[in-house]
């Protein structure tokens, strides 16, 4: 009689989970990270190259140029991977397609995505159809100098800020990055206002003194 262990053909947690339509990857699991780390690679490159242009705006500052290149990261992993997820959730366990297998690979680590877990299938079409979307409006909008680019990011952040708590290191980077960003944003939006109204007191002051000068000279003169 064969026992509960050897009865078990997938990789997951509880080792008696029933899938009955899971088939093993064919690809290890090097490819797969070599592919997604690539592509983000990829994202990196072409938008830090975008940023560093000179626009009619001026060119972005460095911290502003990365936090647009994680804009463009997470619209990417967002948008593509989560999106497939999304869609493909039901097939995944069968399917051999390239982000089958890399949703796979990743349910070693949380079984409920291979098994169409109802709340993680929530969760992630949620993700993939608002912040995927969002994260790349984000990158035009600082591109191009919205008003409302500011707002987008603290929506996008306070959304990323709630995936839920079994991805405990994508939300400690994204609330490292989210508060290092605030302060920085809070810092020049304090420091700016102060020395543009310093220089528009020094330039009237001037202007005032320059004024009486000539009054004086004047009525020196008649």
């Amino acid at each position: 009689m064969m026992d509960a262990t050897s009865a078990v053909l997938h990789p997951y947690w509880p080792r008696d989970l029933l899938i009955p339509t899971y088939v093993a990857n064919d690809r290890s699991m090097s490819e797969i990270l070599a592919f997604l780390f690539s592509v983000s690679g990829v994202f990196l490159l072409v938008t830090w190259l975008i940023t560093g242009r000179k626009g009619t705006t001026g060119r972005l500052g460095t911290w502003r140029r990365l936090a647009v290149c994680w804009f463009a990261v997470c619209g990417f992993i967002h948008g593509v991977i989560e999106g497939w997820f999304s869609l493909y959730y039901d097939i995944i366990p069968g399917d051999q397609s390239f982000l089958s297998q890399l949703w796979k690979e990743y349910s070693k680590g949380d079984s409920r995505y291979v098994i169409a877990d109802n709340f993680t299938v929530c969760m992630e079409t949620v993700t993939a159809w608002f912040w995927g979307p969002f994260s790349f409006w984000a990158v035009y909008a600082f591109l191009t100098n919205r008003p409302y680019r500011f707002v987008l990011q603290l929506i996008i952040s306070l959304g990323n800020k709630s995936i839920s708590s079994d991805k405990v290191l994508i939300k400690l980077l994204f609330i490292i990055l989210t508060c290092c960003h605030y302060i920085f944003c809070l810092q020049v939006s304090c420091t700016e206002p102060c020395f543009t109204s310093s220089q528009s007191t020094e330039t009237a002051t001037l202007t005032a003194s320059w004024d009486i000068q000539s009054t004086s000279g004047s009525t020196l003169c008649s």
